[in-house]
This record gives structure tokens, sequence and C-alpha cells, in this order.
């Protein structure tokens, strides 16, 4: 069996970087102030950003930080995996896929088409099959096709989903005035 550096990046619920696990930080930008998504208290300093009504944003992740990652993957893996945040939200799967070209690392990268928990138990599944013996490519295979099963979450507020633009004004009102309590399903 090669050598397989895992990856994800931090929009990811648990994952962290540790042996041949890797997390690579988003942007978050709390008011115009730009913080690294994997330093200590960022996580903290949203929630409270979001209960206080403030912008947040994120950017995704710096390919030159990247392809540096890469690169010295490429010296101690075979190859990698990587589970990305949806490409219908960000650009980080292509960058991804881009950055490991240009350090020359053989990735194999699939696109969640989701982001936080779901993308934990992804990798997770990912390394597991991969310990049963299966191939990167395979693996590829199987969680494309597991992915399509939906995933439900049930957000305890509107506030955030509201402050991220996923809510429209007349929504979160009507909702914070009846406390509708959600079930979203993620597909």
């Amino acid at each position: 069996m090669n050598r397989v550096a895992w990856i994800t990046d931090s929009t990811t619920a648990s994952f962290k970087t540790e042996g041949d696990n890797f997390v690579i930080p988003i942007e978050v930008i709390i008011d115009g102030v730009s913080y690294k998504d994997c330093e200590e208290g960022v996580r903290e300093r949203v929630y409270n950003a979001l209960n206080e009504g403030k912008t947040v944003t994120t950017s995704q992740p710096n390919i030159g930080e990247m392809v540096e990652l890469f690169s010295k993957c490429k010296e101690e893996y075979e190859e990698g995996f990587a589970v990305a945040i949806s490409g219908k939200v960000s650009g980080t799967y292509q960058n991804m896929k881009l950055a490991a070209e240009m350090a020359g690392f053989p990735l194999t990268v699939l696109d969640s088409e989701t982001t936080s928990y779901p993308m934990d138990e992804l990798i997770r599944k990912a390394k597991s099959l991969y310990n049963d013996g299966m191939t990167l490519q395979d693996i590829h295979k199987t969680l494309v096709d597991e992915k399509r099963r939906p995933f439900h979450v049930f957000p305890k507020s509107l506030k955030g989903l509201y402050a991220s633009g996923r809510v429209k004004g007349i929504q979160f009102l009507l909702g914070s005035l009846l406390s509708v309590n959600l079930i979203l399903e993620v597909k």
C-alpha cells in the first residue's frame, strides 16, 4: 500500500492536521479583518460576530500555500486524497487540483458538494475504504455515488443563515416570529 496524504479544507467540522491528515485553512473575514480559519479562537469569533449581526465572509485558501503543502507531501507520500468544500460555493476544489498539478503531486480530489460534518464523514469513509484495500480511484467513484444520498441539518437559529445570505429577510423575520425550527436537506 502506498503512503497516502489525506487532505481537506477547514470547512470540515472536526478533521485535524495530525499524522497523515492535513487541513488547508480558508480565510475568514469579519468586518474586513482577515483570519486563517485554523487560528485559535477564530471559530468563536465567527459565532460571536454572527450573533452580533456583523458581516462574516470567507475566501478560498491561498493557492501558493496549497502548492507549498503539496510539494512537502510529494516528499513523504506517494499520493494524496482530498475532499473539498462544494465547488458550487468555492473555488477550493479547482484550486486543489491546480496546486497539486503545479507541485507535481498525484492527488485525487473529491468535490464534496457540501461542507462541514458531511465532509468529515466523506474523508473518514475514504480512509476506511483505503485501509480495506480499495484504490483511491475506486474510493472516489464510491464516494461520488454515496454523496448523492441526502444529509439533514437542524440549525438552532436562522441568524447565521440570514447573515450569510442563505435565508432572505422576510423568511428570517417570519421564521423568528413563529419560532420555526428548520430541517434542511442537503443533497
